[in-house]
């Protein structure tokens, strides 16, 4: 009967182990860009930061306007939106860049990866990537992974 016991009280824990992650889930945060919002072009070349291989997270119009050079300079409706922007360095030229934000379900705090897709060609740019995302709550963090990735 002891171990009956034990074994139900084993059985339950890990039961309700395994149902409270399936309860706490990551989820996807869309975000938008300059393009999208703002008519912005060609913001990879356009937008001049003094960065490489980083990134800035703006959260303020006047912080914006001193650090970014470049024609697209929209009056961001930073009530709702904080920009990432960064500078990455390449080995080749690129197709595409892709971004994905993750809000971490036990956290609270986002993670933007930023995925670079290489082509064959002998340009090795140095490109400016960017990001409107949701406003970040107070004490909550962002972090951006930044990931080139080679031909095959």
């Amino acid at each position: 009967m002891k171990k009956l016991i034990k074994c139900m009280i084993i059985l339950s824990v890990a039961f309700a182990s395994q149902s409270c992650d399936k309860e706490c889930e990551d989820k996807i945060v869309e975000i938008t860009s300059l393009e999208n919002e703002y008519g912005c072009t060609d913001t990879q070349y356009q937008i001049q930061l003094s960065l490489y291989e980083q990134f800035i997270i703006f959260n303020n119009q006047e912080d914006f306007e001193a650090q970014a050079e470049g024609p697209c300079q929209p009056e961001i409706d930073f009530t709702i939106y904080d920009l990432v922007l960064g500078k990455k360095g390449l080995t080749s030229g690129y197709d595409s860049i892709e971004y994905k934000l993750i809000e971490k379900c036990k956290s609270g705090d986002q993670e933007l990866t930023v995925t670079f897709t290489l082509n064959a060609t002998m340009i090795a740019p140095i490109v400016t990537f960017h990001a409107l995302i949701p406003k970040l709550g107070i004490g909550q963090t962002l972090t951006v992974n930044v990931i080139a990735n080679d031909l095959e």
